[in-house]
C-alpha cells in the first residue's frame, strides 16, 4: 500500500515537472497553439464551407462537421507523441538513460507520467473547442446540469484513456529507434500516421468501401477520430467503443513495449551500457 502511494506521488511529481516546463516555455505554446491549432481550424472552415457552398453533398451537415475538425485539431495537440520519442532517442544516444533507470519508479512510468503531465497544458485548447461549439451549435433546452457533468467525466475519461494510448503508441516506437541512428524518419513517420490515419485528413465516416473500416479502427483513430466523433456528437453513447477500442490497443502495445524493452535493456547490458 505504501509502495502504491509514494509512486503515485512520484509519477505526480513527473507529471507537475513536465507541465511547469511547458507553462515556462510560453513562447513556444503560444506558436504552438496558434499556428498549429488556429490555423489548420481556420483552413478547415475554409475548404469545407467552399465545397457545401458548391452544392456538394458529403452525407454530414457542415456545422456537424467543423465541430469534428474543432475536436480533432486541438486533440491533435494533446494527443502528439513526438516528444516522446524524440526525447526517449537523445537519452539512449547522448548515454543519459541510466541516471533514469536507477530512479525508484519505473522508467515508462516516469515518462507516461510527465507526458500526461505536460499535454494538461493543453486542457485550454479543448476547452476552447468545447466553447466554440456550444456557440455555434447551442445545447438543447431540455439538457440538465446532471447531463452536461455526465458528458464532461466522461469526456475527460475519454481524452486521459486517449492520452494513454498515444503514449505507448510513441514508447514502442521510440523502442525501435533505440536500434538506429537517428530518430528524423521515425517521427515524420508518426506524424504521417497520426495526420492520415488519425483523421485530421478526413473524418473515418467519408473513407468510402473497405478502407472506412481500416480508416475507424485503427489505433491513431482511436487517438484522435474516435474521441473527436464522440465530442461532437454530444452521445455519451459513443464513448464506449472509443474506450474499448482504446483500451484495447494500449494493452497491445504495451506488452509489445514491455518486450522490446526487455530486449533493448539485455543488448544494452551486454555491450556494457
Amino acid at each position: 500500500m505504501m509502495l502504491a502511494i509514494t509512486s503515485a506521488r512520484s509519477a505526480l511529481a513527473y507529471a507537475r515537472a513536465e507541465a511547469r516546463t511547458m507553462i515556462v516555455d510560453r513562447g513556444a505554446l503560444a506558436v504552438d497553439m496558434v499556428l498549429a491549432t488556429a490555423v489548420p481550424i481556420l483552413l478547415q472552415v475554409a475548404v469545407w464551407s467552399a465545397i457545401f457552398a458548391s452544392g456538394s453533398d458529403v452525407g454530414i451537415d457542415l456545422a456537424s462537421l467543423i465541430s469534428y475538425y474543432v475536436f480533432v485539431v486541438g486533440l491533435s495537440r494533446i494527443n502528439n507523441g513526438y516528444d516522446v520519442v524524440e526525447q526517449f532517442s537523445e537519452a539512449v544516444h547522448r548515454g543519459t538513460l541510466d541516471p533514469h533507470l536507477v530512479r525508484p519508479l519505473p522508467y515508462w512510468l516516469q515518462r507516461l507520467a510527465g507526458f500526461v503531465g505536460g499535454s494538461t497544458v493543453y486542457l485550454v485548447v479543448m476547452v476552447v473547442a468545447l466553447g466554440i461549439d456550444v456557440v455555434a451549435r447551442p445545447l438543447p433546452r431540455d439538457v440538465c446540469v446532471f447531463d452536461i457533468l455526465a458528458f464532461l467525466l466522461v469526456a475527460l475519461a475519454v481524452l486521459l484513456v486517449s492520452q494513454v494510448l498515444t503514449f505507448f503508441v510513441a514508447f514502442t516506437l521510440a523502442l525501435l529507434v533505440a536500434w538506429s541512428t537517428r530518430p528524423d524518419l521515425a517521427l515524420s513517420l508518426l506524424i504521417l500516421l497520426q495526420t492520415v490515419l488519425g483523421g485530421t485528413v478526413l473524418p473515418p465516416g467519408l473513407w468510402g468501401g473497405s478502407l472506412r473500416w481500416f480508416m475507424t479502427h485503427n489505433p491513431f483513430a482511436y487517438m484522435l477520430a474516435a474521441p473527436a466523433e464522440f465530442l461532437s456528437s454530444r452521445d455519451v453513447g459513443l464513448a464506449i467503443p472509443s474506450l474499448l477500442g482504446a483500451l484495447a490497443y494500449i494493452a497491445i502495445f504495451a506488452f509489445a513495449s514491455w518486450i522490446l524493452w526487455r530486449v533493448m535493456m539485455r543488448r544494452f547490458e551486454g555491450v556494457g551500457g
